[in-house]
């Protein structure tokens, strides 16, 4: 208590010396408390907003888990079936588009541009239905005996030509509706189902040197920024790619420090 008095005294004394100097110190101080608050709240602000995001776009695996599981001796000979078997006649997998919901696997394959050090990902215009003429991954139907990241890496090769790819993450699981069908009966009084499909996102990795050559089922492709999903929907980007990029954001601690 004879501190405060000894303050509240000596202040007194100043003031009555000099009371602008002390009227100015006064405020100093205050406007000086008042930012370090503001902004102490801010950050919290900040942080708190950042978790609710994370939490909204968790779902992720860890890295290099490919969440496979098998059962049985001799269950892993499953992987060696052949594509004879696994790849099915176009006229069955069109009755199985119409009737049932096809397992896919989506490829969010990335580089880092060497000359900007930014990182890119690749999306193509598909070129037949579903989603013809859409900006998308690439990516199909998973095949017998594959696992995701063996389903991701063939598709990579397939679609792109990019055959030095490493498979990292499963970013998580998508539904898609389409109300059309590369597979619906054209015939007078034919049925479309449409296509549903249910989408396994898998992360993928290339070198900055690769270079991309698409196959028949595909128009053209581009590489696109990701350093900042909000960019992307900004952009026009299909709300499927953003969803998927703020997955990345939530979950590839490299990615939110840039």
């Amino acid at each position: 208590m004879n501190s405060i008095s000894n303050i509240v005294k000596g202040l007194g004394d100043s003031w009555r010396k000099n009371p602008k100097t002390v009227l100015i110190s006064v405020l100093c101080t205050g406007s000086f408390v008042l930012g370090v608050s503001l902004t102490h709240i801010f950050e919290n602000y900040k942080q708190s907003r950042q978790k609710r995001s994370d939490r909204e776009n968790a779902g992720a695996c860890r890295e290099y888990n490919s969440s496979s599981f098998y059962y049985g001796d001799s269950a892993k000979q499953l992987q060696t079936i052949p594509d004879g078997i696994r790849r099915l006649p176009d006229e069955f997998y069109g009755k199985l588009v119409q009737s049932c919901v096809i397992a896919c696997c989506d490829c969010l394959i990335v580089r880092v541009n060497k000359l900007t050090d930014e990182r890119e990902c690749l999306l193509v215009e598909r070129k037949d239905e579903p989603a013809k003429g859409l900006w998308w991954f690439p990516g199909g139907r998973i095949l017998k005996g594959e696992t995701f990241f063996q389903a991701a890496l063939r598709k990579t090769t397939e679609e792109t030509g990019l055959s030095d790819a490493a498979a990292i993450q499963i970013l998580g699981v998508y539904q898609t509706f389409f109300s059309k069908s590369h597979w619906e009966d054209k015939k007078e009084g034919g049925v479309n189902c449409g296509t549903q499909t249910m989408n396994m996102v898998v992360l993928v990795e290339v070198s900055d040197s690769a270079e991309v050559t698409v196959d028949e089922s595909i128009n053209r492709f581009r590489w696109t920024r990701i350093e900042n999903p909000d960019t992307n929907k900004s952009n026009g980007d299909d709300p499927y790619i953003v969803a998927v990029l703020r997955r990345l954001q939530s979950w590839d601690s490299t990615f939110v420090k840039k």
